[in-house]
């Protein structure tokens, strides 16, 4: 469990370090600062959803595995 809150911990705090793609990038460079940091969260909230679906398939391969 002590591995799990670590990398939970790990992906929200670097989360904003990678979360733009090349083109994302290209066009924040353009922008002014309040528009980066809207196209940030909003590639952060995006990517939210499947990560939590990810993580409650994985919980419940993991609870069935003895099944």
């Amino acid at each position: 469990m002590r591995w799990l809150r670590a990398g939970l911990l790990a992906a929200l705090t670097l989360g904003p370090a990678f979360g733009q793609c090349a083109m994302c990038r290209e066009a924040a460079r353009s922008q002014r600062q309040q528009a980066v940091d809207a196209l940030n969260s909003a590639i952060l909230l995006l990517g939210a959803p499947p990560a939590v679906i990810l993580f409650l398939v994985g919980r419940q391969a993991w609870r069935r595995r003895d099944s």
